[in-house]
């Protein structure tokens, strides 16, 4: 028949390996919630990554289509006398910038 004093040690050993249990469930469960917001800032940097990504094309699209019109009206305006430097000064370009776009364009 166990004495006060083993029951009492009994107790004391459940309470202290509970205490342990208790504690590394709680650091397990930390662990855990770090791994998630880990994972969730991550998904968030990379939602952003694909966003901006998305932006630049449109962007360089855009650029490239501004590009094309700028040519044309180049070609347009040395097509009806409009003076070269008076389109340089407009697209705040050297006149051997001007030369070198419409060079471009010609091949």
């Amino acid at each position: 028949m166990a004495t006060l004093l083993d029951l009492k040690n009994y107790i004391k050993h459940q309470l202290a390996n509970a205490s342990s249990d208790w504690t590394e469930r709680r650091s397990v469960n930390q662990r855990t919630n770090n791994l998630l917001q880990s994972m969730d800032h991550k998904k968030s940097v990379l939602e952003e990554l694909h966003n901006v990504a998305y932006l630049i094309q449109e962007a360089n699209d855009l650029v490239s289509t501004l590009k094309k019109q700028r040519t044309e009206l180049i070609n347009n305006g040395r097509n009806v006398g409009v003076p070269l430097t008076d389109m340089a000064t407009i697209l705040d370009i050297s006149r051997q910038r001007l030369y070198q776009l419409i060079e471009e364009d010609s091949k």
